[in-house]
């Protein structure tokens, strides 16, 4: 079971992003489990926008087996990074789900883990963009 209250962490993008935009190498998140049940749980997320992160607060939901935890991780809008030095654009459209899976320390205070959004086809007004499948790696503490 997971522990309900605030969890903080961060993730880091992959390699393709990583070489398109050099400035930015890891986003900080604080993730609040808010219900646990069985194996279940849910709750909040908010990136830090200071290094990276997309805007506004998101939704989570995941479950634990043994010592594995998996969510999906909701925001309510995208944001895309349009340069090196960090720009930001952010658009009126939600954010693709993000699936992570990750594996507890033995004490169960700390996640570490990987993270990735499927391929899909993003318009851009009236031109399709394919955005090919991204992921990245990511750990979280509950430093209580």
């Amino acid at each position: 079971m997971i522990t309900k209250g605030i969890w903080n962490g961060h993730y880091d993008y992959g390699e393709r992003i990583r070489k398109r935009v050099s400035r930015l190498t890891s986003t900080k998140f604080t993730i609040e489990i808010i219900e646990t049940a069985d194996r279940r749980f849910t709750g909040t997320v908010q990136d830090d926008l200071t290094t990276g992160g997309t805007e506004g607060i998101g939704k989570i939901e995941g479950t634990i087996n043994s010592n594995k935890i998996k969510f999906i991780k909701r925001m309510p809008v995208m944001t895309l990074i349009v340069d090196k030095n960090g720009a930001r654009k952010v658009l009126k459209k939600r954010h693709p789900s993000i699936y992570y899976s990750g594996i507890f320390s033995a004490d169960k205070r700390i996640v570490t883990g990987e993270w990735h959004f499927k391929a899909r086809i993003l318009w851009m007004g009236y031109f399709p963009r394919f955005v090919t499948r991204q992921s990245g790696t990511w750990t979280m503490s509950n430093d209580i």
